[in-house]
């Protein structure tokens, strides 16, 4: 007797409802129980789980849970004769599935013969049937993974696991991540795995910004440590002390005396002059012979004893 999990599916007699199954983009398939009579109550639970897992790896697909009352009592309520096409499109379309996956194993002379088959609900037809022979229990496994992928194709690869992001910094630092605000002081964040650009600032402190490479399914911790802005003062240094050169130069730079001024030995000059020309006219007595020598004049004190009236004076 040729048993099915499609005699799990409800009364035919209700209408379909197609716009129920519009509501989702996912294709909707019904994984039926294994069935066989050779085989024990675990061997067709394990070899179902490895159904369900082989499905749910497809992210196109809605796996729909297939009822859990026995076979033979749902045939009877859906007036099945046998587990063909018709009977299998009808329990899909009472789970509200688009497709229905079936697989029976039988004993034969060489060992186990697996048999598959897809069924297309809206269309009432087999997308694919499919029969396998193998030679021990334990082949079956392998068998029927091979038949899910020759049914639903090579299911694409699992998303990398997010990976855990945990920055530290200061009290009151604003940490950004790819230019985007994450939080002040601590962060801690899922974040899928490749390369980040971490940015920490606060006022007062340098900003610091550095890259963090995040491995899926690892933790990657930070801590941004930032240095206070040093706040350059200008120094005034003190005016070096006066040297000797300088008061020298300052010195002479000073207003000289009256009896250091040109003017003042010019006219001492004039008045001399004059003296000496009076003076020796009156000392000649009206001599008609007037003395024969030089006559020096000079405006330097140092030098006055030179000067012709000085010795004048002196010889008298």
């Amino acid at each position: 007797m040729m048993l099915s999990s499609a005699a799990y599916a409800q009364d035919t007699s209700a209408p379909e409802k197609p716009e129920a199954k519009a509501t989702s983009s996912k294709q909707k398939v019904l994984g039926l129980r294994i069935e066989g009579v050779e085989l024990g109550a675990k061997d067709r639970e394990d070899l179902f789980n490895v159904v369900q897992q082989r499905i749910t790896a497809y992210p196109d697909i809605e796996l729909v849970r297939p009822p859990e009352e026995e076979l033979i009592d749902l045939m009877i309520e859906l007036d099945c004769l046998d587990i063909d096409v018709e009977c299998l499109t009808k329990v899909g379309r009472k789970r509200m599935a688009d497709r229905v996956f079936y697989a029976q194993v039988d004993v034969v002379d060489k060992g186990f013969r697996l048999t598959v088959r897809l069924i297309d609900v809206n269309k009432g037809s087999a997308q694919r049937e499919r029969k396998a022979v193998v030679q021990s229990k334990s082949d079956l496994t392998s068998a029927l993974v091979r038949e899910v992928l020759a049914t639903f194709g090579e299911p694409p690869p699992p998303p990398p696991k997010d990976g855990l992001l945990m920055i530290r910094s200061d009290t009151g630092a604003k940490i950004f991540i790819n230019g985007a605000f994450a939080g002040s002081g601590r962060v801690k964040l899922k974040k899928p795995p490749g390369l980040y650009v971490v940015r920490v600032e606060k006022p007062g402190y340098e900003p610091t910004l550095f890259r963090v490479d995040l491995q899926a399914g690892k933790t990657s911790k930070k801590i941004a440590e930032l240095k206070p802005i040093e706040v350059v003062k200008a120094e005034v240094k003190p005016s070096p002390p006066p040297s000797a050169s300088d008061e020298s130069e300052g010195a002479g730079a000073a207003s000289p005396e009256f009896y250091e001024t040109w003017w003042f030995w010019t006219a001492v000059g004039a008045v001399v002059v004059s003296a000496t020309t009076v003076g020796i006219v009156v000392g000649t007595g009206g001599s008609t012979a007037a003395p024969v020598g030089d006559l020096q004049i000079s405006v330097d004190p140092a030098n006055a004893w030179r000067d012709y009236s000085t010795r004048l004076g002196a010889t008298r």
